[in-house]
């Protein structure tokens, strides 16, 4: 273990630095893998900055990023690091062993692995300059390509990507476009997703009283990760429409998920959007925020709320849903 004496408290970066060295012994000496443990800071969604450890295992490509948010808070409570680092040698290992291999990056990979994803424009503007996108919702959202190597684990396709794989950006948007047509979308009701999730059936869930939103649909991808995408697809956002029975406001919950709620004669579009900041500003980590505002679908068109649950006219041309959208010339 590193024996290096340290005075006073470390910051979270000084901690990064100490942890990689005692990481690279410990998984070393436990599992008798030579790793090199690389402090760095990741740049997340949102601008969002965390401090990782990244491990380079020899002779290998997979090179599992670690953050030290957690282990960082442990040391500040009086752990020791020799002990966190200890912890997270195995978490480290498994990482390793499970991580999905790099595929090679060929063109024929991308159009089955590319999908898209929206993040918040406004808060992703240097992330933007360097990666293909389009904008949605008056410019609110942008959606951006990523290659999935699993469920869990992507990159985001910067232009850079694009080079390396021999596509233009243009075509890489269409890649995930048509993933998004082709992808199956999930809208449950809320109560149903509550059930499934405190693992009660529909009778006990009756015995804990009648549901205040009991029309709220939750709109997210099977794997319950990265769900917002749903917005690009015009079946899902259809598929909802039936189930309310009419027009809907979209409240974007996380990047993960929105949640669809019909309108009603006494709905506020303000007290609805100061719903969606509360949420954010207290439940949302920041690097999975959407978007503070409200949205709306009417059945053929995805429009951004204004003061009224009126819809604001496009600011700029949003893109419609058919695939002839989606065939971008070079």
């Amino acid at each position: 273990m590193n024996e290096k004496k340290l005075d006073g408290i470390l910051d979270k970066k000084e901690f990064a630095e100490v942890l990689a060295k005692d990481l690279e012994q410990a998984v070393e000496r436990d599992y008798g893998l030579p790793v090199k443990a690389e402090p760095r800071s990741v740049m997340k969604t949102n601008g969002v900055e965390m401090q990782g450890i990244t491990m380079h295992f020899e002779g290998s490509r997979v090179a599992p990023n670690i953050y030290v948010e957690d282990a960082f808070n442990r040391y500040q409570e009086g752990t020791p690091i020799e002990e966190i680092a200890d912890n997270l040698s195995r978490f480290a290992y498994q990482a390793f062993r499970e991580s999905p291999e790099l595929p090679d990056l060929t063109i024929e990979e991308a159009r089955e692995k590319i999908s898209l994803t929206l993040v918040n424009t406004e808060m992703n503007r240097e992330m933007l300059k360097k990666t293909p996108h389009f904008e949605i919702l008056s410019g609110e959202l942008s959606a951006v390509p990523r290659f999935y190597l699993s469920n869990e684990a992507s990159f985001l396709v910067s232009y850079e990507a694009c080079s390396m794989l021999g596509i233009t950006g243009d075509e890489a948007l269409k890649m995930g476009q048509d993933n998004i047509n082709a992808q199956h979308f999930e809208a449950k009701p809320l109560r149903q997703v509550l059930a499934e999730t405190m693992g009660l059936d529909e009778e006990m869930m009756d015995l804990m009283g009648p549901s205040d939103v009991p029309e709220m649909i939750v709109l997210t991808t099977e794997d319950k990760l990265q769900g917002a995408k749903a917005l690009l697809s015009k079946e899902a956002l259809s598929e909802v429409y039936d189930q309310v029975g009419g027009d809907f406001v979209v409240l974007p919950s996380s990047i993960h998920e929105v949640l669809c709620l019909p309108i009603r004669d006494d709905m506020d579009a303000e007290t609805l959007k100061n719903m969606v900041r509360e949420v954010n500003g207290t439940q949302v980590a920041p690097n999975e925020r959407l978007s503070d505002n409200v949205f709306k679908f009417d059945g053929s068109k995805l429009t951004l709320v204004g003061d009224s649950l009126q819809m604001d006219a496009p600011k700029i041309k949003a893109p419609k849903f058919d695939d002839s959208k989606f065939k971008f010339e070079r």
